[in-house]
């Protein structure tokens, strides 16, 4: 496999990774902390990891990378929707939706962010 071939295979194993990670983090009672514990734990995961996907250090940076951003993306949309008290759980739902197919973290953390600011404090117009 190319060096491409096998940092797509990385990104994508990490998308797998994370939305398990979010599926059953939405089993507890506060998704949003145990996303960012999860996070915090995934250092000390990474060699058991490395171990059994069979993947380089060089890989194992890349994926190690790929999956805290996309836990934090979740956890911020989390956050975020906790931080409402309008009507709008469908947009973040589409965030998830949006995140969870493959999304730009960065963009739907910020996108999260911008809905809770509205959420919070109305319609700017």
């Amino acid at each position: 496999m190319s060096n491409t071939e096998n940092e797509i295979q990385a990104r994508t194993t990490a998308l797998y990774i994370a939305n398990a990670g979010y599926t059953e983090a939405l089993k507890t009672p506060n998704p949003a902390a145990t996303l960012d514990d999860i996070a915090d734990a995934l250092p000390d995961a990474m060699p058991e990891l490395v171990r059994i996907l069979g993947t380089t250090p060089a890989l194992a940076s890349i994926l190690q990378s790929a999956i805290t951003d996309r836990l934090s993306a979740y956890a911020v949309v989390e956050q975020a929707r906790a931080s409402t008290t309008n009507d709008c759980g469908w947009a973040f739902d589409l965030l998830i939706d949006g995140l969870h197919h493959g999304g730009n973290p960065t963009t739907v953390r910020a996108d999260a962010q911008r809905l809770a600011a509205l959420g919070r404090n109305g319609d700017p117009q």
